[in-house]
């Protein structure tokens, strides 16, 4: 009994000392990064910084953080912000952001108001550091702008984690539940103001993996885009879409992703009324689509990608956007 207790309390001490050893290394390096940072040019203001959470977790906590880039063009502060690494496996983090923040775009100031805003990233422990898993968290969220707007979201959440049988190739997984838009944008596209779901699964390959190489030189571009299946409910508008792009060097895409929507009508309705479909040609589009929905009213249309030019079917759209 006696050998149990010693040796109990020498894997206590042990533990001990590596956590307080821990703890004031990641405070000197968070400390030597915001001295690197100010040297390249940003501007960063903090208040009290610590390490808290002995024994079970790594809480470095930060108040009054302020950060702008070297060129002004943005800057964020709040009051406080949390980041946190359970103690045995210190390379997965936790971000907590606080409940208020102000977010400055240019010449735009975003008052953002959220119960819970969390960045979660996890990395593998190897030499290369790679990337294991990140999500984004975001429920009752207000943000209002300086310029007039407002948005609202229930819940968000944005998942990006590593396929294990493929290398460089990466889920993505999107859950968004009522998003009411800004009035402005909504009285452009003539669509109801509210989101009230949106869910994406979909897999991105990279032209190389995603560690900490990946921050040395020109970042990595997506080479393709797999989408699984991705449904919006919007207003009274239910849409599905699913395909698959393959993206060149220069960021063409090639390939076809298909949407299918119940509400074909009513779509059209609104391409004519933003005049995206003459008023003049309504009839004739109309009668078109009508043909090419099958038996359950539902109506596929098919977005390609060939030769650096997109179409709808037969209709021609103009050049693909470059997506790098």
């Amino acid at each position: 009994m006696r050998r149990l207790m010693f040796w109990l309390l020498f894997l206590a001490l042990l533990f001990s000392g590596y956590w307080f050893a821990a703890a004031k290394g990641a405070q000197e390096g968070l400390r030597q990064a915001l001295e690197q940072i100010r040297r390249d040019g940003w501007q960063v203001e903090t208040g009290a910084m610590g390490v808290t959470g002995f024994p079970g977790q790594f809480s470095l906590d930060i108040t009054g953080l302020s950060v702008a880039a070297p060129d002004g063009f943005w800057a964020w502060n709040g009051p406080d912000l949390q980041l946190a690494a359970p103690s045995i496996k210190p390379t997965q983090l936790s971000l907590s952001l606080p409940e208020t923040q102000t977010l400055r775009i240019g010449g735009q100031n975003i008052e953002i108001a959220a119960t819970t805003l969390q960045l979660n990233a996890a990395t593998r422990m190897n030499m290369a550091a790679s990337f294991d898993a990140a999500s984004v968290l975001m429920e009752d969220a207000l943000l209002r702008s300086d310029q007039g707007w407002d948005m609202q979201l229930a819940s968000g959440d944005v998942a990006l984690t590593a396929v294990e049988e493929e290398a460089q190739t990466y889920g993505l997984d999107v859950a968004i539940a009522d998003l009411v838009l800004p009035a402005d944008l909504v009285r452009q596209i003539g669509l109801s103001d509210q989101i009230s779901s949106l869910t994406t699964d979909a897999q991105l390959s990279f032209d190389r993996p995603l560690d900490r190489f990946a921050l040395e030189g020109t970042p990595p571009a997506v080479t393709t885009l797999d989408l699984r299946s991705l449904n919006v409910v919007w207003g009274d508008i239910t849409l599905g879409a699913a395909g698959l792009l393959d993206i060149d060097a220069q960021g063409i895409p090639e390939g076809q992703i298909i949407f299918e929507t119940a509400e074909w009508r009513r779509l059209i309705d609104l391409l004519v009324d933003t005049g995206a479909v003459d008023a003049g040609n309504a009839a004739t589009v109309r009668t078109m689509a009508g043909a090419m929905a099958g038996s359950d009213g539902v109506l596929q249309l098919p977005l390609t990608f060939r030769d650096g030019f997109m179409s709808m079917g037969l209709l021609p759209l103009g050049p693909a956007p470059v997506l790098r």
